[in-house]
């Protein structure tokens, strides 16, 4: 029972995790695409990780329904993260454009090795 125990853990720690960042990326784009509210949308959020878990899973349930309240949790968070993140850019003068243009531009430079060196 050890095994497959933990093995069943982190499979739904790992579904979590996916479905909550993708719940919250869905989230963030339509709050700032319908100019609502993110508070709007948590219900449907929520019910639409709840179906797709009760679809997908073996064993509907109360544990299906922890691991649903949990990414939708986990997806608020992230929503909310994104949106002080761009209201404390508009505080400093920057557009959304702006912010996502200089994200872009840091990222890429991440990527690449110090000049001379290999990576």
């Amino acid at each position: 029972m050890g095994i497959r125990w933990f093995m069943t853990g982190v499979s739904a720690l790992l579904s979590i995790l996916t479905l909550g960042v993708a719940a919250g990326v869905a989230w963030l784009v339509a709050t700032l695409y319908f100019h609502q509210p993110p508070e709007f949308f948590a219900p449907i959020v929520g019910l639409l990780l709840g179906w797709a878990l009760r679809l997908t899973t073996r064993a509907p349930g109360l544990t299906c329904a922890a691991v649903a309240v949990l990414a939708t949790v986990l997806a608020a968070l992230c929503v909310n993260l994104v949106l002080v993140g761009l209201e404390l850019a508009g505080y400093m003068g920057l557009s959304l454009r702006e912010v996502v243009e200089a994200l872009g531009a840091q990222w890429s430079k991440l990527d690449k090795a110090p000049e001379g060196k290999e990576a």
